[in-house]
């Protein structure tokens, strides 16, 4: 299971709602090894999952939620969509408006394609509950 979370009012929450596939993408390059989880999603927000973990979030991360207008809103200068209480001062209580638009996105690992990158030439593997193969790259 691997996670994250992000404002439900974001294009990724609609496109992940129509279409719950995620491809995790991991590159380690002391190792030269890149690994893609393909994995499914599941969306909580506003239920016990997304609680949990709104209330270990501090404030400073909150109020990133609280933006007004959304995400991907397009204006005419920089701005981070904070009112200015948010930006000088983000405490638990002044940012708990945040967890309306607060997701948390878990997703299912279904399967790993591993690329391990030589000079002698590259390795591919993928892992799978019911397969596991070696491919070429």
């Amino acid at each position: 299971m691997l996670a994250f979370h992000t404002d439900s009012r974001s294009a990724k929450i609609r496109q992940l709602a129509a279409f719950p596939y995620v491809e995790w993408l991991f590159w380690n390059p002391k190792r030269k090894l890149q690994v893609r989880a393909a994995s499914v999603a599941t969306l909580h927000s506003g239920n016990d999952r997304s609680r949990a973990v709104w209330d270990k979030l501090q404030p400073g991360n909150r109020r990133n939620y609280c933006t007004e207008p959304a995400p991907d809103t397009l204006v005419s200068v920089p701005s981070t969509g904070m009112a200015d209480a948010l930006v000088n001062s983000a405490t638990v209580e002044n940012t708990e408006s945040g967890f309306a638009n607060f997701v948390v996105v878990e997703t299912r690992v279904e399967s790993l394609d591993c690329l391990i990158l030589r000079k002698e030439g590259n390795y591919r593997a993928r892992f799978a509950p019911s397969e596991q193969s070696w491919l070429i790259p």
